[in-house]
């Protein structure tokens, strides 16, 4: 008798122990959890119907990640983190759309059209409000289960979608779009006139996992330079507008590639904790100018206030969105993921841009609601100040 009392108390001292290591581990955590156990464990033996657990465990990671209110911050299932994660590479399955929620938060806006894409192709354009796809309607807190609806594998080329979109709030199209490889070139670039080049970048997409031969923005940035360069170029005009930003490291390689020795950006944690991205000594040394606009947020927003600090161009538009914060992706075990938003970035003088923006040197309006796209060389009144700007430059 006395063995066994004493394994009892051993077993129960072990347990205990355990229990207080998963305390101190989870520390202020720990209620939520063991509530969160508490409800699934109710669930799954009292709920008389069947209880999908893996369901129940996705809902309340993504209600998780929803309460901080911030948009940036959000779980994914398995599926929808390879198609996120997919989603900042240079080629993938789908339409070549991106998504976000209007500015009432009911919607789903097209806000961005991938160039040569079958969207494109359909006629979509960025700003076109999303009310309907193949018949079922989407708002704007269904934006996860659209993006998986809109990407596939290769079995699936060829699949068609009917859009339904709101133009101009007020002419309801019906579209059909066809599932394809989408091959996201985001840098072209043409000469302008003599001695004046031109390149834009839609957006900063690192390489490809799957592909040895993939090109990040920054190699295409610096293949189309070099054209450019063959075609005597002296000067660049270096549009922005309408760039919803991209990866960190690519557009910190492109401004490398711009500035001289110094701090590119630095960013915070909630911490305190202080990382300065630096350039090197080597920079190209050609006049720019930078176009902006409204649309152009978070690694555009980068560059162009690192060029900007710096003085190495003149920036010509209107004030960038405002996105001064850094996500962080998660892998989690299950290979779900999230991402998380945990810093705040600042330009090389130390300036806030996150809900502030950044101000142009020259402030033109665009006086049309057309994305960049969409607007003629002659009647882009950005465009036209930008080389009358850059002709004056040495």
């Amino acid at each position: 008798m006395e063995t066994k009392k004493l394994i009892g108390i051993t077993a129960a001292a072990t347990a205990a122990g355990v229990l207080l290591i998963i305390a101190i581990l989870l520390g202020p955590c720990l209620k939520p959890v063991l509530k969160m156990a508490y409800v699934a464990r109710i669930l799954e033996h009292e709920y008389y119907f069947d209880a999908d657990m893996e369901s129940l465990t996705d809902y309340a990671l993504s209600g998780m990640a929803i309460s901080t209110e911030d948009p940036y911050t959000n779980y994914y299932p398995e599926d929808y983190f390879s198609d996120y994660m997919e989603n900042h590479e240079n080629s993938y399955l789908g339409v070549g759309i991106v998504v976000g929620a209007d500015e009432r938060a009911e919607h789903l806006e097209i806000m961005s059209v991938t160039p040569d894409s079958p969207a494109e192709r359909a006629g979509l354009l960025a700003g076109d409000l999303i009310l309907s796809v193949d018949g079922t309607e989407y708002s704007a807190d269904d934006m996860d289960e659209l993006v998986k609806k809109l990407r596939g594998e290769r079995e699936d080329i060829g699949t068609m979608f009917e859009f339904l979109i709101l133009r101009n709030q007020q002419d309801k199209i019906l579209l059909d779009v066809e599932m394809n490889v989408v091959e996201k070139d985001t840098v072209r670039g043409k000469m302008l006139e003599e001695g004046i080049g031109y390149l834009r970048i839609t957006g900063f997409d690192r390489k490809d996992s799957h592909d040895e031969e993939a090109k990040d923005t920054y190699d295409e940035l610096l293949q189309e330079e070099e054209k450019l360069r063959d075609k005597g170029m002296k000067k660049l005009i270096l549009d922005l507008r309408d760039n919803p930003g991209g990866d960190l490291e690519v557009v910190s390689d492109i401004a490398d590639y711009f500035l001289p020795r110094g701090i590119i950006t630095y960013t915070e944690t909630k911490q305190g904790k202080r990382r300065d991205i630096e350039s090197d000594a080597y920079c190209v040394n050609f006049p720019m100018v930078v176009l902006i606009n409204g649309n152009s947020a978070s690694a555009s927003e980068v560059l162009t206030a690192a060029l900007k600090d710096y003085e190495r161009a003149t920036i010509v538009g209107e004030t960038s969105f405002g996105k001064g914060i850094v996500q962080t992706i998660f892998m989690l075990p299950d290979h779900s993921g999230m991402s998380v938003t945990t810093a705040q970035y600042f330009s090389p003088k130390g300036n806030q841009i996150h809900k502030i923006g950044i101000e142009p040197d020259v402030v033109v309006a665009s006086g049309t609601d057309l994305p960049v796209s969409q607007i003629p060389e002659s009647e882009d009144v950005q465009l036209q100040k930008a080389i009358e700007l850059i002709r004056t430059k040495e």
